[in-house]
């Protein structure tokens, strides 16, 4: 992964609660494994068991790109090369 992707993720432990689940929408406890999903403007939090291992969030079953909440005119057909 070079460090310039748009997407970048990381898997740690919840600090804090506060924190839904993207996927299942159900709350993270505090001590919970996690996976953050950080583009450039946005932070995307999952249950470890939630997160389907790939950086682009349209890869998500229940995304909006996937879930048909949002015409498809809404999306970009990728990511932008970069953060910057």
């Amino acid at each position: 992964m070079n460090t310039m992707d748009y997407w970048t993720v990381s898997h740690t432990e919840a600090s804090r609660f506060g924190y839904f689940c993207r996927e299942c929408h159900k709350y993270i406890n505090k001590g919970d494994p996690i996976a953050i999903r950080d583009g450039r403007k946005i932070r995307l939090i999952y249950h470890e068991g939630c997160f389907n291992g790939k950086e682009d969030p349209r890869t998500q079953s229940g995304s909006s790109f996937n879930s048909g909440r949002m015409p498809n005119k809404c999306f970009q057909p990728k990511a932008p090369a970069s953060k910057y």
